[in-house]
């Protein structure tokens, strides 16, 4: 729910002691974004008062802008009512760097470990984190400050050391995952 307005309406400010008839009807440049509920029936005494409120969702970004006019049997009263649909928020995760290179390990050792930094530069968190290690053996995941949500615009860190245990070349592949979002 973007925004949500309220309106008092109070006749009886200089009008005729006398009974109002009011009914109102919301007209809207955006069909199905806005309602109102009518609580105020269709007779008001003078000097009596009666709100009712209207309540906007949009379904897309963008401004919007209704009318509501309360007609009564003196005239009538427009209010005019506005909002702004805004995306919702989503998380984008960047990781820093893309690509480690531990060079040349002796068999049996335990290379020193470097780090991954994961910045989520999105507008909402990333949530239901996961991280997915394609050779874990012989690149384990050494420390992990990240955890299973990152904030929007928190920066976390993950460890990776190589510990090869023969005289090839080695290669993995790290993968987070998160809802909303494209695996990194």
């Amino acid at each position: 729910n973007a925004g949500k307005a309220e309106w008092a309406i109070r006749p009886g400010n200089g009008e005729p002691a006398a009974v109002y008839h009011a009914h109102e009807t919301l007209t809207s440049a955006a069909p199905g974004r806005a309602s109102s509920r009518r609580p105020c029936g269709t007779t008001l005494n003078a000097g009596a008062s009666c709100s009712f409120s209207v309540a906007y969702k949009p379904s897309a970004a963008g401004a919007d802008n209704a009318s509501i006019t309360i007609s009564h049997s003196g005239g009538s009263v427009a209010v005019a009512v506005s909002g702004t649909g805004v995306p919702p928020p989503t998380p984008n995760l960047q990781a820093s760097p893309t690509t480690l290179a531990f060079g040349s390990i002796t068999v049996g050792t335990t290379a020193a470990d470097k780090a991954i930094t994961v910045t989520n530069t999105g507008t909402g968190s990333a949530t239901g984190v996961t991280y997915a290690n394609s050779n874990a053996a012989r690149f384990p995941l050494t420390g992990n400050t990240c955890g299973p949500t990152i904030a929007a615009g928190a920066t976390c860190t993950l460890n990776i050391a190589y510990a090869p245990s023969a005289a090839v070349a080695d290669s993995g592949t790290l993968t987070i995952s998160y809802t909303g979002g494209t695996s990194i």
